[in-house]
């Protein structure tokens, strides 16, 4: 883990204003919910869900290989 680039984050995060966190909420709904942030229903998930069983992941997760220890898996 890089402390130093975890301290630099809550930093920047510690020192927003209301309206730049405002900005950073909005555009990661734009991003990350384009359909709009309410809670939805989605038929297919529905389907599956009761499908699903939580324990069938019961292995630790494979370990990363990525040079900088930050890729989508470690994170």
């Amino acid at each position: 883990m890089d402390h130093d680039l975890l301290a630099g984050h809550i930093e920047t995060i510690a020192t927003r204003t209301s309206t730049e966190m405002r900005q950073l909420i909005w555009t990661l709904q734009l991003h990350c919910w384009p359909t709009g942030g309410p809670d939805r229903s989605e038929p297919a998930a529905t389907e599956w869900l009761p499908l699903w069983d939580a324990n069938a992941f019961d292995d630790p997760a494979p370990g990363c290989s990525c040079d900088s220890g930050r890729c989508g898996l470690c994170n």
